[in-house]
C-alpha cells in the first residue's frame, strides 16, 4: 500500500504541475477508483481483499508511469522545438551563434 501511496502522490504532483489535457482526468477519477477499490475490499474476505489490493496497487502505479511518461515526453518536446528554434534563428542571422544577453 505504500507503494501505491508514493505513486498517487506523484501522480497528484504531476496532475498538478503539468498542463495536459489528460491530466486533470487524474485528479478527477483517481480518488474516487481508489473509493470505489476501498468499498470492495470491506466486505471482501482475506484472500479476496489481497487480491483487490494488488489489483489496485498494480493499476495505481500503472496510471502514474503512464501520466509521468506523458509529462516526460511533452517536456522534451519543448526542449526540442526550443533548440529547433534557436538553430533556425541562428541559420537566418548567417550561422552566427547567438551571443548570451548579459
Amino acid at each position: 500500500m505504500r507503494r501505491a501511496r508514493n505513486h498517487c502522490a506523484r501522480l497528484l504532483a504531476l496532475a498538478e504541475g503539468a498542463h495536459h489535457d489528460d491530466l486533470p482526468l487524474v485528479t478527477q477519477q483517481v480518488p474516487g477508483l481508489v473509493s470505489d477499490y476501498e468499498a470492495a475490499i470491506a466486505p471482501a474476505g482475506l484472500e479476496e481483499a489481497r487480491e483487490l489490493k494488488r489489483r489496485m496497487v498494480a493499476q495505481l502505479c500503472a496510471i502514474s508511469e503512464s501520466a509521468h511518461d506523458i509529462v516526460e515526453a511533452e517536456r522534451e518536446q519543448r526542449r526540442d522545438a526550443l533548440a529547433a528554434r534557436g538553430q533556425h534563428l541562428e541559420r537566418r542571422l548567417g550561422g552566427t551563434p547567438l551571443r548570451a544577453v548579459p
